[in-house]
């Protein structure tokens, strides 16, 4: 039982909130350091902007990007963004404390948010490295489809 109400404390003390990495850089450089630690190297367009902390200290992270998808602007006749991050958690919060999860779920709110400011449709695009991940967004609970699969398990998956 104390096992439980340990693991309990930790689920709860785990708090998300969004930053502005120029302003917040400390708390960005340590998202960094876990994407590095985790091997996940984040594209140039990519930043820092939700994070995932425990008693102030950075745990995980979303790196997120918000970009005009002009063949899909073109072909709807109305502006479409693509909207794409990845997610990292430090090695010692990884399991089954969900964090990982928490910060999907926290980038497609924020998806949701900017599309409402400003007044423009999205979709999320992501490449997932992780194969048990990967199959798990692909359930009606998430609602991402593939868009390519590879061998490895990895997989480009999409949510419109």
């Amino acid at each position: 039982m104390q096992g439980f109400l340990k693991w309990l404390e930790n689920v709860e003390s785990i708090e998300y909130h969004h930053i502005d990495p120029e302003e917040d850089w400390d708390q960005a450089g340590r998202a960094y350091e876990i994407a590095k630690i985790v091997g996940i190297r984040p594209d140039s367009t990519k930043s820092p902007t939700i994070i995932a902390s425990n008693n102030g200290d950075v745990v995980g992270a979303a790196f997120t990007s918000w970009s005009s998808d002009d063949d899909a602007s073109d072909h709807l006749g109305e502006p479409v963004n693509k909207w794409q991050f990845d997610v990292v958690v430090h090695p010692n919060w990884q399991g089954n404390k969900l964090i990982g999860i928490k910060l999907i779920q926290q980038a497609e709110r924020e998806r949701r948010n900017l599309e409402v400011e400003f007044g423009e449709k999205a979709y999320t695009r992501l490449w997932v490295v992780n194969p048990k991940l990967a199959k798990l967004l692909q359930h009606k609970k998430f609602g991402y489809d593939v868009e390519s699969e590879y061998p490895d398990g990895t997989a480009h998956l999409v949510k419109y």
